[in-house]
């Protein structure tokens, strides 16, 4: 390394000092200042031979009179140790912008991270390649990585009518939704009327009974959407609870919804039918009952009429005609068990919380009933 050269003392005898001692000047010939470090580092270097051979060549160009230099000189043993933390430091910039991306991220904790950040859910579980050394399920962590960026296009809110509609029937114990909007004078209210599994009421606990497929459904879907209000399977907890916890999450800031049972408005029909000759009554009899009642086909059959759907005379009309063997037919009576007064109408009024049924139990007249009389055809 560069040497300083010896100082050179001078001494002045006509300058007196206080304490007697002679005055004199000590000097030191100084080695010219280096030159100022300019911003001329090549930024793209990333490797420990790049930034070695860079300090290098600015060692050669800063003191072109050293001709040679070996391995065992001080600067080349402070090059290489500063060549070595800049690649080391170099790989961890490479490494932290890389895990800033879902595209690029390593770690398997990044990628998961960036997955529920997307709105990705694994069921309320750590995905199976979350696991540290769990190398042979890297497949299944591409997988998800590829497959995360759609759930940014699911949607996570209530907002529209049809909002609370979708969101509410994605529920285990939801069967159908019908969502209204009521202005109360100052502010909107939104009302869902549902109707849940084997019509169980919002207020009614839970009942034990209920299968187990389902009960693991239920948990898995509050979980999923992070709502760890696990149900109660055996007394405490109702359907209101769990609903409204999930309305609670996902409804717009400020928007009032109110959650009511499912009405049920029991339809009352009689009919006059009369049946070609060349069928017997005892057949078609049957044939008319199915075709009107809760079985499969059936213009009752669950889920086949949904809320508000109002029910033109016509439409039982077309169910009956389309059956092989009927003639003619006759509507006596069409009308709503609770407006009894209104006994033949041409449309039966449905409101948007209601659902028409018509079970057809001489037990229990209250959920409707169906009178038919039925003329022509073969006796037997």
């Amino acid at each position: 390394m560069a040497e300083l050269k010896e100082p050179v003392l001078t001494f002045f005898d006509q300058i007196p000092c206080e304490d007697g001692a002679d005055p004199g000047l000590r000097v030191v010939d100084l080695p010219p200042p280096l030159p100022e470090v300019g911003d001329d580092f090549d930024w793209d270097l990333r490797d420990y031979e790049g930034f070695r051979d860079f300090m290098l060549g600015e060692l050669q160009a800063r003191f072109p009179e050293r001709q040679r230099w070996t391995s065992a000189d001080m600067e080349l043993v402070l090059i290489e140790i500063l060549a070595t933390a800049l690649d080391h430091l170099s790989d961890m910039a490479d490494r932290a912008v890389a895990e800033s991306s879902l595209l690029t991220a390593r770690r398997p904790r990044s990628v998961y991270h960036w997955l529920r950040l997307l709105g990705m859910d694994f069921d309320g579980q750590e995905p199976p390649w979350l696991a540290a050394g769990n190398r042979d399920r890297s497949h299944d962590m591409e997988r998800d990585r590829k497959r995360g960026p759609s759930t940014i296009r699911q949607q996570r809110r209530m907002v529209s009518l049809t909002d609370y509609g979708e969101a509410l029937s994605q529920h285990p114990l939801v069967f159908r939704v019908r969502a209204r909007r009521q202005w109360q004078g100052s502010w909107s209210v939104v009302w869902a009327a549902v109707m849940l599994w084997q019509n169980i009421r919002l207020d009614d606990s839970l009942p034990p009974g209920m299968p187990e497929q389902l009960q693991n459904n239920v948990v898995a879907f509050h979980r999923g959407h992070g709502l760890y209000l696990d149900p109660d399977w055996q007394a405490s907890s109702t359907p209101r609870d769990l609903l409204t916890g999930y309305v609670d999450s996902y409804r717009a800031v400020g928007q009032e919804v109110l959650l009511q049972d499912v009405v049920h408005v029991a339809i009352n029909i009689s009919l006059c039918v009369r049946i070609r000759p060349d069928y017997f009554q005892s057949e078609m009899r049957h044939e008319v009952m199915r075709a009107l009642g809760r079985g499969p086909g059936g213009f009752f059959e669950p889920g086949r009429l949904t809320f508000g759907q109002g029910i033109p005379a016509s439409d039982i009309f077309e169910q009956l005609m389309n059956l092989e063997g009927v003639d003619h037919v006759r509507l006596v009576a069409f009308y709503r068990v609770d407006q009894p007064g209104r006994q033949l109408v041409s449309t039966l009024p449905i409101e948007d919380h209601e659902l028409a049924i018509c079970d057809n139990d001489r037990r229990n007249p209250a959920r409707g009933t169906i009178d038919r009389t039925l003329t022509g055809g073969r006796t037997g």
